[in-house]
């Protein structure tokens, strides 16, 4: 490696210290959301309380949205009581949150990014009482949620815009009747949004409890009119039990999700079109993975034309199964752990092809696995990755960003917590910091995922020396480093980028005292070559995918380029 160029792949920010001290600004179970290329968040700077804020990546423009609720009381709501926090909705131009205000209670507010655009939009429940509007999804030209009425309990909503851009509101639910069945909301404190509510064939597709019916899949066009029962799984004339089904998912031209029946505990379902009956949907039982029994199904992850999941059927314990939604397409792919005791996989991503997902040994949760859907091609990142790289959390994140994999890890040996990338290789997989960056860092799951804006990386972070709370942090990558006289670029050609099985070099000048260096994105000399003529060649099949810098030397003439491996 050339001494007088340094190449610093990550480059660690703080984007402001919003609350200075331990304590920090941002606390757990925050939700984010990039809106009008800005990153809104949740933050207390200790004189205001937990108010909206948003930053476009910069210090100076960090801020707080507005003082929703005046003085040092939280405007953000008790997602304590949630056992989640509602997250925001971007629809139409206007991002969409619940915050409590004076007197009012938590409702629903929106704003276009500006304090002066900032404005309540209904007291749906009256005076101070909350309405704790939630579970949002947008609908053809409507916005879907969920808000306690004072007369109808927890009810479906639908919010329109008119024509002076002005929010329409209107209950699903206002007679607490629908289609003749008396309803409320079951999942209010659901520990996640995602697969209790999706579009599907033009229809919205949700879960709901029916007084008479139990927790069951519901339909509706966004009118009363066409709002009712799909199936009731759990039929029993003289209780009222519920089949609870979970994480529609839609897999071409069906939903697939998991719930119980009047024969079995937790089982694999599918939601298809049949024109022959009035709603033009019907709702089958694809397998029984455990007959007469709960095969306990959790997380849903969809991986090209198959979904992966966790499920027991009685004998191998919590393992790995896939689905292609027909009863032959359905089988446990691997027992990870033989026997009874189950890996208990979860935390499933995608990433190249392959899938990753974190197993719990029978001690510890966070054993990070790779798959690429076959049995044999199922294995732990133990088998090729560097040691401390292959424990994570219980629950947790993954984010690709710029071509690699960012994850969390834990050293329990030394109490310490690590960003680390990967790539999939055992020379890709590393902790960003505190190695690369000289600052040891405990993350926290603030906004319980990464975000990527602007080509950067968000997180909640805590420095440990510098005596910080948690706080907002950003990851860039830059080549920082003195170098010298850089030359007309155009003197040298590369092509093409991004590359997928050769690199050709095209020098216009004298080349023959030229040599050329490839570093990784982490700063790790992958190759260096010596160049003896105009045009060169490289073979890059074996380079794993990801982003190079590509340094050229010739004299004192110096040119680096950036190249991406596809």
């Amino acid at each position: 490696m050339f001494a007088s160029i340094h190449i610093q792949a990550q480059q660690l920010t703080l984007v402001k210290d919003i609350q200075e001290g331990s304590s920090g600004a941002i606390g757990m179970f925050h939700k984010a959301h990039v809106f009008n290329n800005r990153l809104f968040f949740t933050a207390n700077d200790g004189v205001h309380g937990e108010e909206y804020w948003s930053t476009d990546g910069t210090e100076s423009g960090t801020l707080m949205l507005m003082d929703i609720n005046e003085g040092a009381a939280n405007t953000t709501p008790d997602y304590t009581q949630y056992a989640r926090f509602p997250g925001m909705c971007e629809f139409d131009g206007y991002l969409y949150f619940t915050a409590n205000a004076n007197n009012l209670g938590e409702e629903l507010w929106r704003t276009d990014g500006t304090a002066t655009s900032t404005e309540l939009c209904d007291d749906i429940y009256p005076d101070f009482y909350n309405a704790s509007p939630t579970f949002f999804h947008t609908y053809k030209d409507m916005m879907y949620f969920t808000a306690v009425h004072p007369e109808y309990q927890r009810e479906p909503f639908i919010l329109r815009h008119d024509d002076n851009n002005e929010p329409q509101i209107t209950s699903l639910g206002d007679l607490y009747e629908i289609n003749g069945v008396l309803t409320t909301m079951w999942n209010t404190y659901s520990t996640e949004n995602s697969g209790t509510v999706i579009t599907f064939l033009d229809t919205l597709i949700f879960r709901w409890y029916g007084l008479g019916s139990g927790l069951e899949t519901w339909i509706t066009n966004g009118t009363p009119e066409y709002t009712g029962l799909l199936y009731d799984n759990y039929i029993i004339t003289s209780l009222e039990m519920s089949s609870s089904p979970k994480n529609y998912t839609i897999l071409q031209d069906t939903i697939l999700c998991y719930s119980s029946s009047n024969d079995n505990g937790d089982q694999l379902w599918k939601i298809t079109r049949d024109p022959s009956i009035q709603n033009g949907l019907v709702n089958t039982l694809i397998t029984s993975i455990f007959p007469g029994g709960n095969a306990d199904i959790k997380e849903f992850h969809l991986h090209e034309d198959r979904i992966f999941f966790s499920a027991n059927d009685g004998v191998h314990g919590q393992e790995l199964w896939v689905t292609d939604g027909t009863e032959g397409g359905t089988f446990m792919l691997k027992d990870i752990i033989s026997g009874g005791t189950g890996s208990y996989p979860k935390n499933f991503t995608s990433y190249n092809g392959k899938i990753y997902f974190t197993t719990f040994d029978g001690f510890d949760e966070g054993h990070i696995w790779i798959s690429d859907g076959t049995a044999e091609g199922t294995f732990s990142a133990a088998d090729i990755w560097p040691a401390g790289m292959t424990r994570s959390y219980a629950s947790m994140k993954w984010q690709e960003y710029n071509g690699k994999l960012y994850f969390p890890v834990f050293n329990s040996g030394l109490g310490e917590h690590y960003l680390a990338v990967t790539n999939g290789t055992n020379e890709g997989t590393y902790t960003v910091f505190p190695t690369n960056t000289g600052v040891s860092v405990q993350l926290f799951n603030g906004f319980n995922k990464f975000m990527v804006m602007n080509d950067e990386l968000y997180f909640v972070a805590s420095p440990v020396s510098d005596n910080l709370g948690p706080e907002l942090y950003k990851l860039s990558e830059e080549i920082i480093g003195a170098t010298p006289t850089i030359t007309d670029e155009t003197n040298l050609i590369l092509y093409p980028n991004p590359l997928k099985d050769e690199l050709t070099i095209i020098s216009k000048g004298s080349s023959s005292n030229a040599q050329m260096a490839v570093y990784d994105i982490s700063g790790k000399e992958i190759m260096l070559h010596q160049i003896t003529q105009r045009t060169n060649r490289f073979d890059t099949t074996d380079w794993p995918t990801g982003v190079y810098f590509i340094e050229y030397r010739n004299g004192d003439e110096v040119q680096i380029r950036k190249v991406v491996k596809l």
